[in-house]
């Protein structure tokens, strides 16, 4: 599996500057409704870090699965999947 991790890359230091500069309650805020993480598949697009980690983690948890369910039911040489007339 191929992973760009520019957008996790791009947010450490935000990340961490944030935390070093605020209030714990205020740390949590920011990441929750601050802009400083970034569109896990777009690392120009920022958006907050709780979101980041959700898209991350949803796209992580569809290839595994997607990945799973290949593995036990591979697809067939000309088998067209749920449209095939001959199931």
């Amino acid at each position: 599996m191929v992973t760009n991790f520019s957008a996790h890359r791009k947010s450490i230091f935000p990340v961490r500057q944030l935390a070093a500069g605020v209030i714990p309650l205020g740390f949590l805020y920011e990441l929750k409704f601050g802009s400083v993480g970034f569109d896990p598949m777009d690392s120009t697009r920022k958006m907050n870090l709780i979101e980041q980690m959700n898209q991350t983690l949803t796209y992580v948890a569809s290839l595994k699965a997607a990945n799973r369910e290949n593995k036990r039911q591979p697809i067939v040489s000309g088998e067209t999947g749920l449209l095939d007339s001959k199931k």
